[in-house]
């Protein structure tokens, strides 16, 4: 783990949205927001139990791993993840059956509100009306917005350190997850950008098992922690780093939305990516080249 400790992140009750904005948004300050959400139909009504009777035939996508036994190191992950369609039932029930490990599967940032519309009436979108400036045209702040995300997944999974280009806000609806969270300037820490990883966003380090040898830098990173409980808003902004382990059967809501900010994380993300990119190539290039005969 990390040599420094963990400094909890901030936590405030009820504040305006204008405050949120001022003082998290423009500021570039993750926050637990309380009594935001926990009005929500979503958070009294919503289950496990109750997705599996009412909305069991539902096909959505779902993350599984091809590693009989999934890992925790960011490498090994990404490399066995994969994704497949199945009936959202059929999936709750192999979770809670017990007789997969946790990660084998995981609902990750599924559209059931496509087949299941009523869902929306369950919940309202943060970024409208926490994120976004109340004065910005409506069809303005549906384009900044991208659709919300369903997720559920068992005690145990667990998502890798990784950053988002957008901006996050992650509403826990039932079950509990612990985020832990580095700031961008640790990304040096996180041994960021590693472009030997399949996808530039994630960092090659497992936080709750680090390689001392290999990421001696990573003792130097803060993390910032939060258990967040049904009810609570995690403001995640835009390139912070993040990794999450799910204590319970879990369901969450997430938001991603776009500001001037995460332009400039996906402006980054794209530069190491077109890097990579180049590399790769100029790789292949020489490697055939040094087959090829001379004179």
């Amino acid at each position: 783990m990390n040599a420094k400790h963990p400094i909890a992140i901030e936590r405030i009750s009820s504040p305006t949205p204008a405050f949120f904005r001022e003082h998290y948004l423009e500021k570039r300050r993750p926050v637990v927001l309380t009594g935001v959400v926990s009005h929500w139909p979503a958070v009294t009504r919503w289950s496990a139990d109750s997705f599996k009777q009412r909305f069991g035939d539902h096909r959505v996508v779902v993350e599984r791993s091809r590693a009989s036994v999934p890992s925790n190191d960011p490498l090994e992950f990404l490399r066995n993840r994969y994704y497949e369609e199945a009936r959202l039932g059929d999936t709750i029930a192999r979770m809670m059956s017990g007789e997969h490990p946790p990660g084998a599967y995981y609902v990750t940032y599924a559209n059931i509100f496509d087949a299941a519309p009523e869902l929306l009436g369950d919940f309202e979108s943060p970024p409208q009306t926490w994120g976004i400036p109340p004065h910005y045209p409506r069809a303005l702040q549906d384009r900044l917005t991208l659709r919300p995300g369903f997720w559920l997944g068992p005690a145990g999974t667990v998502s890798a350190v990784h950053f988002d280009r957008q901006e996050n806000f992650n509403a826990q609806i039932s079950g509990r997850k612990k985020w832990t969270l580095y700031s961008p300037q640790d990304s040096r820490h996180l041994y960021y950008p590693a472009l030997d990883m399949p996808t530039v966003i994630f960092s090659p380090v497992d936080i709750e098992a680090p390689d001392a040898r290999r990421f001696p830098r990573f003792a130097e990173a803060q993390p910032y922690e939060t258990i967040l409980e049904p009810g609570e808003l995690l403001f995640i902004p835009a390139g912070w780093w993040h990794h999450v382990r799910t204590l319970e059967l879990s369901i969450s809501l997430n938001f991603w939305w776009w500001t001037l900010a995460s332009v400039g994380t996906t402006a980054r993300v794209n530069y190491h990516f077109a890097r990579k990119q180049l590399l790769r190539i100029l790789g292949r290039q020489g490697a055939t080249a040094a087959s090829m005969p001379v004179g």
